[in-house]
C-alpha cells in the first residue's frame, strides 16, 4: 500500500498537485481512484507539471464521484489538458453539457456551451461592467452597497462574463460602485436587529 501511495502522490505531483490537495484525495479513496482514473484518459503526452490544470482535473473528479455514468468524461478530461477549459466555472459547464447533450454531444455546441475560446481583458471588462451598471443605476443608487455582492453573482451568472477571470470582475464593479456611490457610509451599515427572548 505504501507503494502504491508512493505511486500516486509522484503522479499528482507531477501533474501539479499541491501536497495538500494530494492529502485530500489520498484520504478519499473513491475520488482517488476516479482522478487517476481521468488522468488517464486526458491521455497527457508528458507528464509535465501543468498545476493550473489539477483543480480542473480534481473538480471533475468531484464531479464525476456523484455521478458514476458521466457521458463523454474523457473528452472533458482531455478538454483540460489540451487548454480548451481553464476554470472550474468551464468544467461545471462541461459537465452539465455533457449530461443534457447525451447522445447529440458535438463539438462547436461543447465549445459554445463551455465558452472554449472566450477571453477578456481587463479593459473590456471594466466597459461590459459599465454598461451593466448602467443599465441597473436607479436600483444600485437606492439599495446601495447592499447589491454589491448580488451585482458581482448575477453578472458572473448571467452575462459572458462568467467566462472572464473573477478577480478583474470583482475589481471593476468595486471601481464602479465606488464611482457612483462614493465610500460606503452610515447609509451602508446593516443595523442589528437583537431579540429579545422573555421566558414565562
Amino acid at each position: 500500500m505504501a507503494d502504491d501511495t508512493d505511486a500516486i502522490t509522484a503522479r499528482l505531483a507531477a501533474v501539479g498537485f499541491a501536497d495538500k490537495t494530494i492529502k485530500d484525495v489520498l484520504k478519499n479513496k473513491k475520488q482517488c481512484a476516479t482522478l487517476l482514473s481521468i488522468l488517464d484518459e486526458a491521455n497527457p503526452a508528458t507528464d509535465e507539471p501543468v498545476a493550473a490544470q489539477a483543480p480542473l482535473f480534481n473538480a471533475l473528479a468531484a464531479a464525476s464521484s456523484k455521478d458514476a455514468t458521466l457521458p463523454c468524461r474523457p473528452y472533458i478530461a482531455r478538454a483540460i489538458r489540451d487548454g480548451r477549459l481553464k476554470t472550474t466555472t468551464q468544467i461545471d459547464a462541461a459537465v452539465k453539457y455533457a449530461k443534457d447533450a447525451g447522445a447529440g454531444f458535438n463539438d462547436a455546441d461543447f465549445d459554445k456551451a463551455c465558452g472554449v475560446g472566450v477571453s477578456f481583458t481587463k479593459e473590456e471588462v471594466v466597459e461590459l461592467v459599465k454598461a451593466y451598471i448602467a443599465e441597473r443605476k436607479e436600483e444600485i443608487e437606492e439599495q446601495r452597497y447592499k447589491v454589491l455582492g448580488g451585482t458581482i453573482a448575477n453578472i458572473k451568472a448571467g452575462t459572458d462574463l462568467k467566462w472572464a477571470n473573477a478577480l478583474d470582475v470583482k475589481t471593476a464593479v468595486d471601481a464602479e460602485f465606488l464611482s457612483l456611490l462614493g465610500p460606503k457610509d452610515e447609509r451602508d451599515i446593516v443595523k442589528k436587529v437583537s431579540t429579545v427572548l422573555y421566558v414565562y
